[in-house]
Formats: C-alpha cells, sequence, structure tokens
C-alpha cells in the first residue's frame, strides 16, 4: 500500500546551533575587535582631539550587538519552527495511524484533500487513486435518491452533523459506516472534516440481539414462563411480556415491581 505522504509536514534540518554558541561568538569577535583598536592605537600616534582607535572600537561593539540580537532572534524562530514541526508531526502521527478513517474535503466542490493511511487500508486505494475517482466514486448514500451535494449544503448550514453511508472497497465489497461531520475554515477556504467509523458489525451485532430477544420472547410465550430482573442500583425491576400475560396486567396501568407481584399473589 502507498503511504499517504502528500500531507506530512515537511521536514527541517534541525537546528543545532544554541544561544551559549552565539554568546561565545560575540565574546571572541569582541576580543577580536578590542585587539584590532589596541593596535591601530599604538601603530599610529595620534594626536588629535579624537582616538580614532576608541572610535573603531565602539562601532565594532555595536555592529556586533546588532548581530548578536539578530543571530539569538533567529535561534528562537528556527526553535520555534523545531516545536511547531515536532507538535505537527506528532498530530500527522495520531491522525495517519488512528483506528478511525479521516477524510479531508473541499466544501464547495467535495474534492478529497486528505485521506489517512487507515482510509488507504480499509479502501484498498492509493491516494491519488481516491483522489482521482472522487468521493462519490466509493461512497453510496443509504437512500439512493439522496445526492452528495444536497449532504455538503446540509453541512454548510449545520457545520456539524452525522452521516450514515455505504462505503465500496475498491474489489467491490461494501461496507456501512457512520461519520462525524464537521466543517472548518482554513486560509478562507471551508473545508469538510469526516472522522469515518465502520458499523458493519456494530450492526450485525444489533440486529443478532434483537433476533435472540424476538426468540427469547417466543419461548416465553410458548411455554407460558415469564421472566424479570431487578436492578439494585436503580432499584427498578422489569417484567417480560410474558409476566404481564399471566398475571393479567395492564402494561400501561400497572408499574412492574416486588409489591405489584405480591399484590397478585393468592
Amino acid at each position: 500500500m502507498q503511504a499517504n505522504n502528500h500531507s506530512r509536514p515537511p521536514k527541517m534540518e534541525r537546528f543545532i546551533y544554541q544561544k551559549w554558541i552565539a554568546y561565545l561568538f560575540f565574546t571572541i569577535s569582541l576580543t577580536f575587535i578590542a585587539f584590532i583598536s589596541y593596535h591601530f592605537h599604538l601603530e599610529h600616534h595620534i594626536t588629535d582631539q579624537y582616538d580614532i582607535s576608541l572610535v573603531i572600537g565602539v562601532i565594532g561593539l555595536i555592529i556586533n550587538l546588532i548581530f548578536l540580537a539578530l543571530l539569538l532572534a533567529l535561534i528562537n524562530n528556527r526553535k520555534l519552527q523545531q516545536e511547531q514541526y515536532f507538535e505537527l508531526d506528532m498530530l500527522y502521527t495520531l491522525i495517519n495511524e488512528s483506528n478511525d478513517m479521516v477524510f479531508i474535503l473541499r466544501l464547495d466542490n467535495g474534492a478529497i484533500q486528505y485521506a489517512n493511511q487507515t482510509a488507504l487500508n480499509v479502501l484498498g486505494y492509493t491516494f491519488d487513486e481516491i483522489r482521482s475517482i472522487g468521493i462519490e466514486g466509493f461512497r453510496r448514500p443509504i437512500e439512493p435518491s439522496e445526492a452528495f451535494s444536497e449532504h455538503l449544503q446540509e453541512l454548510k448550514k449545520a457545520r456539524r452533523l452525522t452521516d450514515y453511508a455505504i462505503l465500496m472497497r475498491k474489489d467491490g465489497s461494501e461496507f456501512m459506516i457512520e461519520a462525524n461531520v464537521r466543517a472548518m475554515n482554513y486560509g478562507g477556504t471551508d473545508y469538510n472534516i469526516a472522522i469515518v467509523r465502520d458499523i458493519t458489525e456494530n450492526e450485525s451485532y444489533n440486529q443478532k440481539i434483537i433476533h435472540t430477544s424476538m426468540m427469547l420472547k417466543e419461548a416465553q410465550k410458548l411455554a407460558k414462563l415469564g421472566s424479570w430482573q431487578f436492578n439494585q442500583i436503580t432499584n427498578t425491576t422489569e417484567w417480560s411480556d410474558e409476566v404481564y400475560e399471566i398475571l393479567e396486567f395492564d402494561r400501561e396501568q400497572c408499574t412492574p415491581g416486588y409489591e405489584a407481584f405480591l399484590d397478585a399473589v393468592h
């Protein structure tokens, strides 16, 4: 699978200079200026009112201070850039290796700007392929009449929504997803950021629970047996449908509980 390197923060060369090196350079250069000024004073017997060697020393000191200030500012700026790079690289790694699929699209036309490595692995595409076919090349709505442009228009208004759809892998297999989508403006452009999760197994699990519950109700009805459960934390009781049938209680008028059960016993 081709790595999704198109959106990784650009690498920076490590800036090895530290402030102590700048101060060391300042000290050495200042010593050199003092040395030059002193020897200039000795070699030239100046009788004028102003000592030229002193003027040279002062000018050299001022230039040296300016250069030191610029060098310290450069070091601070590069350190800040280095910290920002590591933060971006860490964020990129977390997003790229997330268990969820992450997509970033332009909100105006739906063009894919980013897909994390998880999305590429799940769908089986490279980023160039997924960008070429577009979101509608591998996504279809649950309702056939729904257009993706309508989804984008709704997001422009709401700025945040939950979307359910079907995604198709490169091999043709499909799965249901839940997408937490939000709109975000960056640099004057609106983007659609979607965190997508495969809920196929969850949907299958929910269907199994529903099926098992229906089978239990049917078995209790055939056997004329009822069941109940008591929650010690909430101090509430739940009866199965067959308990109501056996006791001939109206579900709408009876509150299930121990006292109600005792009242029904002869």
